[in-house]
């Protein structure tokens, strides 16, 4: 059989705006295809969180470096996803300690190495509180007349 090949087309991912945005963890990844721990180039261990937007859907990939230089960032990260911890409390961070979580982070949009424009979240704060649900008001008694006409299946 002949054909005539034609290379497939790289689609850019699609943009977000920049400015705020509402996240959802959606996957944590700590290994790499072959089950390797991911290493920067540095030496130093990092989490790729693949943080879904939660109005367009759209992905954003967050690297997380897990180095004693960037204590700041990921207190700010645990804070922003509300983890429930102490002052001064000691954890180990691993990949399901972001997954599911949701937040809020400030994306720019910047050059990659490959010139290709990406998104990157540089800000993460907490989420505003949902406004609390009023509970369903309770159906009226039922009269018990009606009852006696109905008919089960």
């Amino acid at each position: 059989m002949k054909f005539t090949f034609s290379k497939p087309v790289n689609q850019a991912p699609e943009l977000l705006p920049p400015g705020w945005h509402d996240f959802h963890v959606a996957h944590v990844y700590d290994q790499d295809q072959d089950g390797q721990p991911l290493v920067a180039k540095t030496g130093s261990p990092y989490l790729k969180l693949v943080c879904m937007d939660a109005a367009t859907g759209s992905s954003v990939w967050h690297l997380l470096f897990l180095e004693p230089d960037n204590v700041k960032k990921i207190s700010a990260l645990l804070h922003a996803c509300r983890l429930d911890l102490d002052d001064g409390q000691e954890i180990t961070i691993t990949a399901d300690t972001f997954l599911g979580q949701s937040f809020r982070g400030k994306v720019e949009t910047n050059a990659g190495f490959d010139g290709v424009q990406r998104n990157r979240i540089v800000r993460v704060i907490q989420q505003e509180e949902p406004a609390p649900q009023e509970a369903p008001a309770e159906p009226p008694p039922a009269d018990p007349e009606t009852e006696k006409d109905e008919v089960p299946f």
